[in-house]
């Protein structure tokens, strides 16, 4: 006979076609009924993860919170998860997956005296591959999803081995059958469809009961319903449950569980790329803490603040609100949050550097001081404006080194208009945790500084009315950015591609030269997609990197229903793909469909060479035989559900306004992962920069500079 263990549960979403004080509401509502029916009823079990909601509740209702742990005591309420919250399990970037796990752990262990071994992510759209990774190693064991489903992906069984193939590294996974809530009641037919693909020999299954999204958890007639059909279904029997007594009960048969491999997707291929702002955002915010938390020397009340700050990115990391499902109203605490996070993590950097400027001797030169606080070592080219006293910079001028020799640099356009600013261009590396210190040399007015030879070749074949096409050792790639039609709802329910028609193509002005090297080249290019959308491309080429070209884009974005891709193709046919992902890379195959990313992409076609694109700023891409194709931006109605028309007179179109993406393609030669990823993770992660006024001139210590 086989048993159905019956996992009552509340499924809660903190935001969603709610704000998340609503969120607060609800699980200070439910719990407070869930305590109340396990109290009239000792053989009931509760499922509730997340360490969010325990700290909602010990914060505002410390009754309701002891009530809660007594019944945990007595075996009748079980915390799984372990998490934070339930984040979206693609977009995230791995230091704030390990975050949300460490900050669960923390809570779980302090206040609830055990940290769950069961992972729990029933809702999530999708679970990237290295997830087995990151729970094995944090000591969790197992785990519970329902995304995608059975009809959106196909499993040797409901109950398997996952296993991250880089790693080995595995955990026992279930899948719910149908839903996580029974919001509609419980049928025999809904407990049936639990007991379907399970693997042979395994005699145990779990059903998830309870009334709905927000909140509500099981009834006293969902209790008496189970109890009165406890024998109802032929060979099986059906029991109060939970998680752990369910896992137990399988552990062994491990051998029996059929093994899986790679990503579990695809479900809600929308969610990847739609709110394209907060995406950014969110990124910058998780990727700057990352930094700011390795900064030497933080104060107590520093790493309190940066602790605060993680619990806001983690929090609103949570899948419909970083998946952009949720109401728009919901948004504006969204980014406010994400923005005091961010401008935690910059201060918190900005004031560790200042600590070590104070410190320094005395120099009869001004200095520019660079401070990398990791977390990897980082090279690339640095933008500096150093304050000249009104000044402008004089030819003979120099930029000295640790070792007093010149380096190479380029005198830039200052971000202000002014004249009298200056901006400096040079190349850096700088180690994770180190300081360096750079010298401004003014004593040899009009004499020009001996600088090394720099060469470098712009690899651009410019197109009257379109983008460049861009020549490298992979040959020629070519670029064409254009609208589609895209009349799916904001998750993109049923889709897996995007394939509507074309509406537009975007045109382009002829390029304008914008900077002549010796470093760096620069061009802009104006642009239009469409009757409303307007945008502005840069391209750049660098001293010594004939090979990578960066692109910065300025998309002022106005469309509805539509969804813009960035189409990249090569001289040969593509044959597969290699594609980042939250801490690791994924073989991707060129059939068109709609899949996740993580900074970069490699493409290796038929002939030549590879050729790849890193970019913080893109989140999701599909791919053919013939191009490489990344979905900048989605223009679709906002909390918007099929079978809902969503043609409101009041409905609210996303991602309107302007989005800047920056790019990095490589032209061939080689190239790994780490390097893409390093490529598109340095444009957030940068050094930062004070300059000292010590060994200013004279005229500036005595304040006789204008104004």
């Amino acid at each position: 006979m086989k048993t159905v263990h019956l996992i009552f549960n509340a499924h809660l979403d903190p935001v969603w076609l709610w704000g998340w004080q609503d969120g607060v509401d609800e699980a200070l509502s439910t719990c407070r009924s869930v305590c109340s029916l396990l109290e009239a009823n000792p053989d009931v079990v509760f499922t509730r993860g997340e360490s969010w909601v325990y700290e909602q509740i010990e914060r505002l209702d410390q009754v309701l919170f002891t009530r809660i742990r007594a019944l945990i005591k007595r075996g009748q309420w079980e915390p799984v998860g372990g998490w934070y919250i339930q984040p979206d399990c693609n977009l995230p970037s791995w230091r704030a997956f390990e975050k949300q796990i460490e900050l669960g752990r923390t809570y779980f262990e302090q206040k609830l005296r055990a940290f769950p071994q069961i992972a729990y992510n029933v809702d999530s759209f999708g679970h990237a591959a290295t997830l087995p990774t990151l729970m094995s190693r944090a000591g969790q064991s197992h785990y519970i999803m329902m995304r995608p489903q059975e009809h959106e992906m196909t499993l040797p069984a409901r109950l398997f081995r996952w296993c991250d193939a880089a790693t080995d590294c595995e955990v026992t996974t279930f899948r719910i059958a149908g839903e996580y809530c029974t919001p509609e009641g419980i049928t025999k037919e809904f407990i049936e469809r639990s007991l379907t693909e399970l693997p042979d020999g395994v005699e145990h299954t779990m059903c998830f009961v309870g009334l709905g999204d927000h909140g509500g958890g099981p009834s006293q007639a969902m209790i008496e319903w189970c109890r009165e059909h406890a024998l109802a279904i032929p060979g099986a029997r059906l029991v109060f449950s939970s998680p752990s007594r369910f896992f137990a009960a399988v552990a062994g048969q491990r051998e029996l569980l059929p093994v899986v491999t790679g990503e579990l997707q695809y479900h809600a291929v929308g969610c990847y790329s739609v709110m394209h702002d907060l995406k950014t955002a969110q990124k910058r915010t998780e990727l700057r803490l990352e930094q700011a938390e390795q900064c030497a020397g933080l104060l107590p009340e520093e790493k309190a603040e940066v602790d605060v700050a993680w619990r806001q990115a983690c929090f609103h990391a949570f899948h419909d609100t970083l998946g952009g499902t949720c109401i728009p109203s919901a948004y504006r605490h969204v980014r406010n949050e994400i923005g005091a996070a961010e401008a935690t993590a910059e201060r918190t950097m900005a004031y560790a550097l200042r600590r070590e400027v104070v410190r320094l001797a005395p120099d009869p030169l001004q200095r520019l001081v660079i401070y990398h606080p990791g977390p990897r070592d980082w090279s690339g080219w640095m933008e500096v404006e150093p304050w000249l006293e009104w000044t402008p910079w004089q030819s003979g001028w120099r930029v000295l080194d640790e070792t007093g020799e010149p380096m190479p640099f380029q005198e830039i356009a200052a971000e202000a208009m002014h004249q009298r600013q200056t901006r400096l261009l040079f190349f850096l590396e700088i180690a994770a945790g180190e300081i360096r210190c750079l010298r401004l040399d003014r004593s040899v007015e009009g004499i020009p500084a001996v600088l090394p030879s720099a060469q470098g070749a712009p690899a651009f074949a410019w197109r009257a009315g379109a983008l460049p096409g861009l020549s490298g050792r992979a040959g020629e790639l070519t670029l064409n950015l254009l609208l589609r039609e895209d009349l799916t709802d904001t998750w993109s329910h049923g889709a897996d591609r995007y394939d509507g028609d074309i509406l537009a193509q975007a045109h382009w002005e002829d390029p304008v030269a914008l900077e002549t090297g010796p470093l760096r080249w620069a061009w802009a290019q104006a642009g239009t997609l469409g009757e409303r959308s307007t945008l502005r491309a840069e391209w750049r080429s660098y001293a010594g990197e004939e090979s990578v070209v960066e692109l910065i884009l300025r998309v002022h974005w106005h469309e509805q229903r539509a969804v813009a891709k960035l189409e990249i193709g090569g001289s040969s046919i593509l044959t597969a793909l290699q594609a980042g992902i939250p801490g690791g890379e994924l073989r991707r195959e060129p059939v068109g469909r709609e899949f996740p990313f993580a900074d970069w992409v490699c493409v290796v076609p038929t002939a030549g060479e590879p050729w790849g694109v890193a970019s913080p700023d893109v989140f999701a891409a599909d791919a053919r035989p013939e191009r490489l194709a990344l979905t900048l931006l989605r223009a679709s109605v906002m909390a918007h559900h099929e079978p809902n028309p969503g043609t409101s007179p009041r409905r609210e179109i996303s991602d309107q306004g302007e989005h800047l993406f920056c790019f990095r393609f490589v032209l061939g030669g080689m190239m790994s992962g780490d390097t893409l990823a390093s490529m598109a993770r340095d444009y957030v992660q940068r050094p930062l920069v004070a300059t000292t006024t010590d060994g200013m001139p004279r005229r500036y210590l005595r304040g006789e500079a204008g104004s």
